[in-house]
């Protein structure tokens, strides 16, 4: 497992090795930030954070700021450990998902990405995506990346952002949504 691109792009990071965590594979990585383009100076949130390849990927490409949040202690240790070289860059939260998208709305903090890997059919991903909707963590124009099993289907839209783009790779699918900050967009969305 390495960093695929910018800055700190061929540099390795340590693999998990406990039960329930399955990194992204480096090609689904590479294609994942393709889709979603430049995000020089976005702040991130890696929710579900497992490694933290996905939002030190995001470091390597520009982010100015990456929110690190697991539950699992093993996985907080390990993103540490992955991101030591860039910590000035790097908020990493022990926390549960929910109430750490609870805080993140108390303290009004934002983002321009929110990527989501949480663990496949356990219903987290639109559990998040119902929570990120209702809290307006998420900027104006701002994305979520979603990492699921192809069988798990996913709303096109919600009241704050519609999916964009959806692609499988394998067994994997990455859907990406935007925060439309035109309401008469999602308006017109709905009638087609």
């Amino acid at each position: 497992m390495r960093i695929n691109s910018g800055e700190y792009r061929g540099r390795k990071l340590k693999m998990p090795n406990f039960e329930g965590l399955r990194p992204t594979a480096d090609l689904v990585k590479l294609s994942m930030f393709n889709i979603i383009g430049d995000i020089k100076d976005f702040t991130v949130l890696d929710l579900f954070c497992g490694s933290g390849s996905l939002g030190i990927e995001s470091i390597s490409r520009g982010a100015k700021l990456v929110y690190f949040v697991d539950s699992n202690p093993l996985s907080i240790k390990l993103t540490k450990d992955n991101s030591n070289f860039i910590q000035d860059k790097c908020i990493i939260l022990l926390q549960d998902y929910q109430n750490a998208i609870i805080n993140f709305y108390h303290q009004n903090i934002k983002f321009d990405l929110i990527i989501l890997d949480p663990p496949y059919n356990k219903g987290y991903s639109i559990i998040s995506l119902n929570e990120i909707d209702k809290s307006n963590i998420l900027n104006d124009n701002g994305l979520i990346m979603v990492e699921t099993e192809c069988n798990e289907n996913l709303q096109t839209h919600f009241n704050n952002f519609i999916l964009i783009k959806s692609k499988k790779y394998g067994i994997k699918k990455i859907s990406l949504y935007q925060k439309i900050a035109n309401k008469k967009i999602i308006e017109i969305y709905d009638k087609c």
